[in-house]
């Protein structure tokens, strides 16, 4: 399920980066020329919220976000310690993500109403972002977690035989 869920997010992504360029340069061609296209940036910064929120799941996955590693040299020594840090960040990102799933999905019932002006499509469309999103960074948050309280009980295991890893 996630590799297809994976998949179709990396089709995704490059799909609406490829549409992104063509837009924003479509765009400039038209204001170079005299005749701007009033649509372009509103439709650029549109499938930039999808571009943003979907690259960063894919970050999440591969461990490419931005980490503060002041202490990561004393903790790793450690790596009972290290794994169990690790599961308690994921259950609090869980919960802040669940959060933010709940509540967006009120947002977007409230915009959609709501159009986007030179587009016409309903500003719920836009804001989905966030909560599609965070629905995807949950299951990205939960195949982690699995994969670190499996390493934590396989440490826990090796400790207490006496092999510290």
């Amino acid at each position: 399920m996630t590799d297809f869920l994976t998949k179709c997010e990396g089709v995704i992504t490059k799909l609406l980066f490829s549409i992104l360029v063509a837009v924003v340069l479509v765009g400039s061609i038209a204001r170079y020329s005299g005749y701007p296209v009033t649509w372009s940036v509103e439709l650029s910064q549109s499938i930039f919220v999808w571009l943003g929120i979907l690259s960063a799941n894919q970050a999440l996955r591969l461990h490419a976000h931005v980490v503060v590693d002041l202490f990561s040299g004393l903790i790793n020594k450690v790596p009972l310690v290290a794994v169990s840090i690790n599961i308690m960040h994921r259950l609090l990102m869980f919960s802040f993500l669940l959060f933010i799933v709940i509540h967006g999905y009120h947002l977007v019932i409230v915009s959609s109403g709501r159009t986007v002006s030179s587009i016409g499509f309903s500003y719920g469309w836009v804001v989905a972002a966030i909560p599609v999103g965070c629905l995807l960074l949950l299951i990205t948050m939960m195949v982690q977690c699995v994969t670190d309280i499996n390493e934590w009980r396989k440490i826990r295991r090796s400790t207490t035989q006496g092999n510290v890893i």
